[in-house]
């Protein structure tokens, strides 16, 4: 878990407090066989999202080999495909993005068209992301 609220945990950026748990020192995660399923109505940031710098998260979730980055602050559902940290398409190793904060609070909306790597979005349903892990793979299932 990670708090991207930056000015609230001493920094983001490179050598910043937050991301010594990120660098090479950390565990390797392994990145097991993709499994390609899952089901949820078809971005762009949602009205008042925060946007702070999390590149560094990325960089270094992206080198050692994330699958999956579950995001919630933002009162939508959005599924990224596997992507580069900069946001280009990245198939066969990048990281899957899913925006689910959908549990209850006031819906934002989305501002503008879909980004370029989004797969599905929703701003009017309330639901969960079931993700079901297996060993060399995932599901998941948005549930109204």
């Amino acid at each position: 878990m990670l708090n991207s609220n930056c000015s609230d945990v001493g920094g983001c950026g490179p050598g910043s407090p937050r991301s010594a748990g990120c660098g090479p020192t950390s565990p390797r995660i392994r990145r097991p066989a993709r499994s390609r399923t899952g089901t949820t109505p078809a971005s762009a940031r949602p009205e008042g999202a925060n946007e702070a710098d999390v590149t560094t998260f990325w960089q270094a979730l992206y080198e050692h080999g994330a699958e999956i980055v579950l995001a919630g602050h933002d009162h939508v559902y959005e599924r990224f495909a596997p992507q580069k940290p900069n946001g280009e398409p990245d198939p066969e190793g990048g990281v899957r993005q899913f925006v689910v904060g959908t549990g209850g609070a006031a819906h934002q909306r989305f501002a503008g068209p879909p980004a370029p790597n989004s797969e599905a979005r929703n701003d009017d349903t309330f639901g969960v992301l079931k993700l079901t892990l297996h060993p060399t793979s995932y599901e998941w299932h948005f549930i109204p």
